[in-house]
């Protein structure tokens, strides 16, 4: 039986526990809904709505031919629609799930250190920047996150040792490791990382934590709930791999990782204190946690980066949002080692120093979290577009946050088109023009006196600036409008 680590509730009665936890988790929702729907939908959220509305063969298939993940974030999606499909109603899911994954956190630390390690972890997650950004999107991340929890707490339930409901701790490890695989194809991380674990935990012996074969044959079952997505999970990792866009990882991007899990949001400066404070911290924390408790907890965090740098040598995958889930193992980590500063005035010190640094970056969030503002670029064209006048997407699919928005403003009915192909013709997300598409975009722009493009994501779609180039050897621009990552330009025929 693994022994627990190092139990100090002292001065925390369970209800004094059950207040604090219920605080916590209060304000952390508080967090995950507040101007919820301030933000416009990005493209990748606008996607989502467009796959959670279809029926769900229809989203089966859209999913596998076309996206990069399972269907399982869009069929939840899908039913919960029937509240709403305005941007809160939306995004209310994942917050939901964000919020449900804070008690879970607190059990978890409870588990490994006692009620007070507990607490100060789902009050870390509580106040987690990159955690409430997540919570604010229509996205799968926050589901991801929550179904890893649960496997981690079940986890931990079965290296504790024979109990009374080691079997109902076995099927639900089992299944939450499952689902978090079906929830994001890096999911996959999750098992590989607690594979590792159960490998060093059986090498390094004298012999074996009992618990450890319960693990491996949890991760047996998990694997083979899984397995029917596993075609789908290769043909979808063969179009990564083929091209994605994702930049090679370099060093800052590498601190810039490990910035965003403890301060995603929070000012630029210094941040490579923040790091080194970091790992400080998370060191103390292992040590405060016995064995193998603690390497299980520093294997999630640190195996997943080692796989996506890896990988990211073939092509790159390396990319912080798909490694969200591990901002939990690496919270409670956080917390244990602020709890082995031991000394109350240092340990109040460094806590008041974590709330104000988290505070700095949820305000960033609130204030600079929008990513494309389709809203206001729709409002825009509604106002001044005219019927017959083209309308040009430089990236196909921002076709779909567009109409997300425009039918909420009383423009006349457009003729548009994306490049270099139209939504669903295209066969990716982000399809790149081409010389050779240029003879559509004449096709499309001839006998039109004026013409309107939207550009987003052309640093991608079409790095050479081919469009640009055409249009304004053939037309004028006569008005261009910046938004949140998006610039609305009026062309009219006639260089010059």
């Amino acid at each position: 039986m693994v022994p627990p680590a190092r139990r100090d509730h002292a001065g925390l009665s369970t209800r004094l526990t059950v207040l604090l936890v219920v605080l916590g988790t209060g304000a952390g929702g508080v967090l995950r809904f507040a101007g919820i729907g301030h933000n416009s939908l990005w493209i990748d959220e606008a996607f989502s709505v467009y796959v959670g509305r279809q029926p769900l063969a229809d989203l089966w298939r859209t999913t596998v031919h076309l996206d990069f993940h399972p269907p399982l974030y869009y069929a939840l999606l899908h039913v919960w629609m029937a509240f709403g499909d305005g941007e809160t109603a939306l995004r209310s899911l994942s917050a939901l799930l964000s919020t449900l994954t804070l008690p879970v956190v607190f059990l978890i630390g409870a588990r490994l250190g006692g009620r007070v390690l507990g607490v100060a972890s789902c009050g870390l997650v509580a106040l987690s920047p990159v955690q409430i950004a997540y919570a604010q999107q229509v996205r799968m991340y926050a589901l991801m996150t929550f179904w890893a929890a649960l496997s981690i707490l079940f986890l931990v339930q079965l290296l504790e040792g024979p109990g009374r409901r080691r079997n109902l701790s076995w099927a639900a490890f089992a299944v939450s490791t499952a689902l978090t695989m079906l929830s994001h194809n890096t999911g996959v991380l999750l098992p590989v990382s607690i594979a590792v674990f159960v490998g060093i935990a059986w090498v390094r012996g004298p012999r074996p934590v009992p618990g450890l074969l319960a693990v491996a044959t949890g991760l047996g079952a998990a694997v083979l709930l899984w397995l029917p997505w596993l075609p789908y999970f290769l043909s979808q990792a063969h179009r990564v791999d083929r091209e994605f866009w994702i930049s090679p990882p370099s060093w800052p991007t590498f601190l810039e990782h490990w910035h965003d899990l403890i301060n995603a949001y929070g000012p630029d400066g210094g941040y490579r204190s923040v790091v080194l404070a970091a790992v400080v911290l998370g060191g103390l924390g292992v040590r405060r946690l016995r064995a193998p408790l603690a390497l299980l907890m520093l294997l999630l965090v640190l195996v997943p980066v080692a796989v996506e740098l890896l990988v990211s040598i073939r092509r790159p995958i390396f990319f912080t949002q798909t490694l969200v889930w591990t901002s939990v193992p690496f919270s409670i980590l956080l917390a244990a080692g602020i709890l082995a500063l031991r000394a109350r005035p240092v340990i109040a010190l460094v806590t008041a120093a974590v709330v104000v640094l988290n505070a700095t970056g949820i305000h960033g969030y609130y204030r600079d979290g929008e990513k494309e503002d389709w809203r206001d670029a729709a409002r825009y064209v509604s106002k001044h577009v005219r019927t017959g006048e083209q309308v040009l997407f430089s990236a196909a699919w921002g076709q779909i946050s567009f109409y997300y928005y425009y039918g909420r403003f009383d423009g006349p009915p457009l003729t548009s088109h994306g490049l270099p192909t139209d939504v669903p013709g295209s066969q990716a997300l982000e399809a790149k023009m081409t010389r050779a598409d240029l003879a559509r975009l004449d096709r499309l722009t001839t006998g039109h006196p004026s013409v309107w493009v939207v550009y987003s994501h052309d640093w991608y779609t079409d790095p050479q600036g081919l469009v640009r180039s055409r249009l304004n050897a053939t037309f004028r621009e006569i008005d261009s409008r910046d938004f949140t990552d998006i610039t609305v330009v009026h062309y009219r025929a006639g260089s010059g």
